[in-house]
């Protein structure tokens, strides 16, 4: 493939698959591939183009193996269709998502093939589900594969389980499920049992992450807002949402998260990314700001915050309530779901870097020329004192500090 497709890729696929990355092109005096081939280093990816040169994919932490897969998986797909004219070519990859997620999904094996085109029929009929309804209502499903169960005859195959109707509402996409082989025999319903001390998907759907913890499982979930998640490894690794999919590659994002300061301690990074789950996936937007220490003063001294809103000396009613509740616990400390209703209050929650509360619900005083809307402008500013999320209304996850930002979810 030439340097236009591998960016069309880059741009297109790859950059929305991980958050906080840096690609840059170099030029080669090699011209003599056929095809883009990836090589590996522990902080960087390169992609080789047929036309000569390379893009570097980079970032400060390195590349798990979960990560590469999916970017060679990418390639190699999109490398059947080299051959194509351009227009068809760029056609081809965006509408490949579905199968590099399969492919990503399952291990090596001698019936790999199988099962990723398994795999697949899931994906695709949930995302026919995603666009229906049943008796009026938006469609709510669940559904398991035990990747080490090799039934393979001798019961009701999924292609002939999703013609009635009953199998949009036999699990609720909630705590239960159905269950089938890696070779789409069905062999199951179960119920479920909510995991609250998962840091690695949202509460709600923590069933699920639970499911597929310690063993080959894969849970396929699609939600009533249409959005498909998909948990493997006992963690949220894929989910469909606002027309195209995301990964939510756990590790990278709590390392991103301290913007290379070990000061913030992983358990403010773990209720963080908990909390950005939870809030995402509710649909109720937040802003949350991070004040370093060495900033702390300034942001008071700047004035950010009304004094009716400072934890320290309000006495409002508002401020009572809250910290009765929070009763001196620091962020991670305090219970997730009274996290997420705190996130949902309108205005920014902001903590310092020891995870202690500053503000629940305050309006962040803007700075001059912040641009967006409130949540975005204050997370903008926020960020002059440390790290700043702005959780969208629609899910979208942006990241911010004085330096550099990210975008995922």
């Amino acid at each position: 493939m030439n340097k236009q497709i591998v960016k069309f890729i880059l741009d297109e696929l790859i950059s929305k698959f991980f958050p906080g990355i840096d690609i840059s092109f170099k030029e080669d005096s090699e011209r003599q591939r056929k095809l883009v081939s990836c090589y590996h280093g522990a902080t960087q990816i390169g992609i080789l183009c047929s036309d000569g040169g390379k893009f570097v994919i980079k970032r400060s932490q390195p590349f798990e193996i979960e990560e590469r897969k999916i970017i060679s998986v990418t390639f190699d797909i999109a490398n059947d269709y080299s051959n194509m004219d351009i227009s068809t070519q760029e056609y081809l990859i965006i509408s490949t998502s579905n199968k590099i997620i399969a492919h990503t999904l399952v291990d090596d094996s001698e019936d790999a093939k199988t099962k990723i085109l398994n795999i697949a029929s899931i994906i695709d009929t949930l995302e026919k589900w995603s666009s229906e309804t049943y008796e009026g209502s938006r469609i709510s499903v669940s559904i398991g594969v035990d990747m080490d169960d090799s039934t393979s005859d001798a019961g009701v195959l999924f292609s002939e389980y999703i013609k009635e109707d009953f199998a949009k509402v036999i699990s609720n996409g909630f705590d239960t499920i159905v269950e089938f082989s890696a070779y789409n025999i069905f062999l199951r319903y179960a119920v479920l049992n909510f995991d609250e001390k998962n840091h690695t998907a949202p509460l709600r759907f923590s069933s699920f992450a639970a499911y597929t913890k310690d063993n080959r499982r894969i849970a396929f979930v699609l939600n009533r807002n249409g959005e498909i998640l998909i948990f493997k490894s006992g963690k949220l690794l894929f989910a469909k949402r606002r027309g195209g999919w995301s990964f939510f590659p756990y590790s990278s994002v709590i390392k991103q998260l301290a913007f290379k300061s070990k000061k913030l301690d992983e358990r403010i990074r773990d209720s963080l990314y908990e909390s950005i789950l939870d809030v995402s996936f509710a649909r109720v937007g937040a802003c949350i700001g991070i004040v370093k220490k060495n900033m702390l003063s300034k942001f008071y001294n700047d004035d950010r915050i009304d004094k009716k809103d400072r934890f320290g000396e309000s006495k409002s009613n508002k401020m009572m309530l809250i910290k009765r509740s929070i009763n001196s616990n620091k962020f991670y400390e305090v219970n997730r779901r009274l996290r997420q209703e705190m996130l949902g209050i309108d205005g920014a929650v902001v903590i310092n870097s020891d995870g202690s509360f500053i503000t629940v619900g305050a309006i962040i005083k803007l700075s001059a020329g912040s641009d967006g809307g409130a949540r975005l402008a204050a997370a903008k500013t926020l960020k002059e004192y440390g790290v700043a999320i702005k959780i969208s209304a629609d899910g979208e996850v942006k990241v911010f500090s004085s330096d550099k930002s990210f975008a995922f979810a």
